[in-house]
């Protein structure tokens, strides 16, 4: 794992340094850049999704199976007022 994650960042540089100057006009970046590219892309796009799933089902309600919301809306059949 620690060397996958050492030559994706390597990639990651050469991918750059060949598209995005030509490309776009971009500067060309170093090793650490790169590797800062693969964190920043990792939090904003992949990072923390099992942290996340975790606390949105723990302050989520408990839902209620919906043939039960279904009966109570029969149920109360309230007078509309127009």
């Amino acid at each position: 794992a620690v060397l996958l994650a050492f030559v994706l960042g390597f990639v990651v540089q050469a991918l750059w340094n060949w598209l995005m100057p030509e490309v776009f006009g971009l500067p060309e970046i170093s090793y650490w850049q790169a590797w800062g590219l693969l964190i920043l892309g990792h939090l904003l796009f992949g990072g923390g999704h099992e942290f996340k799933h975790q606390r949105s089902s723990r302050l989520r309600r408990p839902r209620e199976p919906k043939s039960e919301l279904v009966s109570e809306v029969r149920e109360d059949p309230s007078p509309q007022e127009g």
